[in-house]
């Protein structure tokens, strides 16, 4: 159980900056699909992917940075629901390409919302202190 919670720490910081190493990269193909309407989406992409990547890096050297990693995320993710849903609503046309930016954009999103759920659930504030929950 002692030698569980160090490798679940190491394993989300890993995955955070995983996620914003990804985030980043999914941003700049958005924005080199449809440069003219993407422009939201690279700068939360690649401000959140940077920041991500800084938390889980501050995480592995043992700073903390997981509750502004959590922020961070909720920020990323409001902010690609907006864009999720705008490019679904207000996009037009049928064209592959903008397909494409919805899908990316809504990829985006999902990855998101499963990053901050699984940072948000995981090894809470009793079980790092040691205590047992009820």
């Amino acid at each position: 159980s002692n030698l569980l919670i160090p490798l679940m720490k190491s394993i989300l910081t890993i995955g955070l900056v995983v996620y914003g190493a990804i985030i980043a990269g999914l941003s700049l193909l958005t924005h080199y699909l449809a440069p003219e309407t993407a422009r939201t989406i690279l700068v939360t992409g690649l401000a959140g992917g940077a920041l991500c990547i800084l938390w889980g890096v501050l995480g592995m050297l043992g700073r903390g940075g997981r509750p502004w990693a959590v922020l961070t995320l909720i920020v990323v993710s409001f902010m690609l629901l907006s864009q999720t849903v705008m490019s679904w609503l207000g996009a037009s046309g049928d064209e592959p390409v903008n397909t494409v930016v919805k899908v990316l954009v809504t990829i985006m999103f999902l990855l998101s919302i499963g990053t901050v759920t699984i940072l948000a659930h995981a090894g809470g504030g009793s079980v790092e202190r040691g205590e047992r929950g009820a």
